[in-house]
C-alpha cells in the first residue's frame, strides 16, 4: 500500500473517531451550569402607565399561611428613575427610563401563592396563582437534576392621588 492510500485510510479513521466523539459516544460530557427553582411574577399597572416613585411591597402568601415580603423602591435623582429591590433589581423600563413592569419572585415552588402589591401601605392589587412548573435541564437531561420554574402575570390598580 502506497503513501497516498495510507493517508486516505488514516484520514477516514480519524474522521470516524471524531464523528463518534461528537455524537456522544462513548460517554456524555456535562457542563456545570447552575439553576434555581422558583416562581416569578411580572406586575404591570391596569391603566398601562409606568410605576411612579415610591416604596412598593410585594407580599407572597403561601398555601401554608407563611409570607415572604419583598420591597422595591423607585426613586429619582439627577440621572432619572432608579429601581432597587430586595429580590431583583430589575424591571422593564421604556425609552424614558420609566418602569412599566416590576418583576418579583421566590426561590421556592409553592402549589398556591397569593401575591399582593402595596404602595406606601395602599393595596394596589392581589392575585392568587396555582403555578404550573416546568422542568429545565441547563446541562442536558442526562446531566444532573432539573430546576422547576413557573411564572405569572398580574395587573394592579393605579394608586390614588
Amino acid at each position: 500500500m502506497g503513501k497516498p492510500a495510507r493517508k486516505t485510510i488514516l484520514m477516514l479513521v480519524g474522521m470516524l473517531v471524531l464523528s463518534a466523539l461528537l455524537s456522544g459516544c462513548p460517554g456524555v460530557t456535562c457542563t456545570l451550569i447552575g439553576c434555581d427553582s422558583g416562581f416569578e411574577v411580572d406586575i404591570t399597572r391596569e391603566d398601562g402607565e409606568p410605576f411612579g416613585e415610591g416604596i412598593y411591597e410585594i407580599i407572597f402568601t403561601f398555601g401554608d399561611g407563611t409570607e415572604q415580603i419583598q420591597t422595591c423602591t423607585i426613586a429619582s435623582d439627577d440621572l432619572g428613575l432608579h429601581l432597587e429591590c430586595s429580590y431583583y433589581d430589575w424591571g422593564n423600563h421604556d425609552d424614558d427610563g420609566e418602569y412599566e413592569t416590576l418583576v418579583a419572585g421566590v426561590t421556592s415552588t409553592p402549589n398556591t401563592v397569593t401575591v399582593q402589591v402595596e404602595l406606601d401601605g395602599e393595596v394596589l392589587g392581589e392575585h392568587q396563582f396555582e403555578p404550573e412548573y416546568e422542568a429545565h435541564y441547563p446541562n442536558g437531561t442526562e446531566c444532573g437534576s432539573p430546576c422547576f420554574n413557573a411564572s405569572g402575570k398580574m395587573e394592579v390598580d393605579a394608586p390614588t392621588p
